[in-house]
């Protein structure tokens, strides 16, 4: 009986296939078992937010919470994801996540809360988070870095009397390691700069005046400049006139009016710009004095998964 030619090509493609598959396939176990195992996949984690990979990391420690639950305790895998939030800089999503952990908010996460708030502008936000009564104390290392924000957020209101008069809330402890005192001096930096700031009011009345705006809000080159172009044609406006030559006065009054607006409301938007530096120096000045970024990175160390070195 002689078999169909396909048939004979069929089984040999068959034991072609189960001699190359049959010797690897016990050697090809181990590795993906090895590369895929909860340590692995929390070690790379680790390594990512440690080369400031934040998005990725998250991305890793959300398949460790999906494929094996339990292996880190939940609260070290939410402050760890809390840190790459801010890491990543999703801001917004840290003040959702914590909203919608309920009315029982931990220490550690009232620091990320109040420094999501704190990057977002919202210092009233911040100072709350920072200074709201937790449940139970919060100890010595968080109690410090929750003053460290609430004085942050009071310097950056410009409540700077009540900075300095910053004191412990009453259930935590008071030998916190932190004193408003130490940081006279910038408060009276943040004092100066905040009293240095213009009025954007005052720059749209001096706009009356071509110029005048402009070196208002310390841009005196801007200023000259919008002198010189209204005045300018201002006169060949008036000229115009003097001349009948009526077409030509109404293109030169146009453009005229066109720079002398233009001046008014570039004044009022320079002395915002001029208010936004002084307040975005106090706020670098800040940062770099009382550098809230360790807080950050002792409680990832402490309460988080940690880089793996202690």
């Amino acid at each position: 009986m002689r078999l169909p030619l396909r048939y004979i090509a069929e089984c040999a493609v068959a034991l072609v296939l189960c001699a190359s598959a049959a010797p690897g396939a016990g050697a090809a176990t181990v590795p993906l078992k090895g590369e895929y195992s909860a340590e692995a996949v929390l070690g790379f984690a680790r390594q990512l937010a440690r080369s400031g990979e934040y998005f990725r990391a998250y991305t890793e420690l959300s398949r460790l919470k999906s494929y094996y639950p339990g292996h880190v305790e939940e609260a070290r895998l939410r402050l760890s994801e809390l840190y790459l939030l801010y890491g990543g800089g999703r801001y917004g999503a840290i003040l959702a996540m914590v909203r919608a952990s309920g009315t029982v908010v931990s220490c550690a996460d009232r620091i990320f809360s109040a420094d999501a708030a704190i990057a977002l502008g919202e210092y009233g936000r911040s100072l709350d988070a920072s200074t709201a009564l937790p449940a139970e104390g919060c100890g010595p290392f968080i109690d410090s870095a929750l003053r460290r924000r609430a004085f942050i957020s009071l310097v950056l209101l410009n409540r700077i009397e009540e900075a300095k008069r910053l004191e412990s809330p009453k259930p935590l402890l008071s030998d916190s390691g932190f004193d408003p005192a130490a940081h006279a001096e910038l408060a009276k930096y943040a004092h100066d700069g905040f009293s240095a700031r213009r009025s954007p009011c005052m720059a749209l009345g001096l706009g009356a005046v071509p110029g005048m705006g402009y070196a208002y809000a310390g841009n005196r080159q801007n200023g000259i400049i919008a002198f010189i172009v209204v005045s300018t044609f201002s006169a060949l406006t008036y000229f115009s006139f003097r001349t009948d030559n009526a077409p030509l006065g109404f293109v030169f009054g146009a453009t005229a009016a066109v720079f002398y607006g233009g001046s008014i409301v570039g004044a009022y938007r320079e002395t915002l710009r001029y208010n936004r530096s002084i307040e975005d120096r106090i706020r670098e000045s800040v940062y770099e004095e009382l550098r809230p970024g360790d807080d950050r990175e002792e409680i990832f160390r402490r309460y988080g998964i940690g880089y793996g070195d202690r």
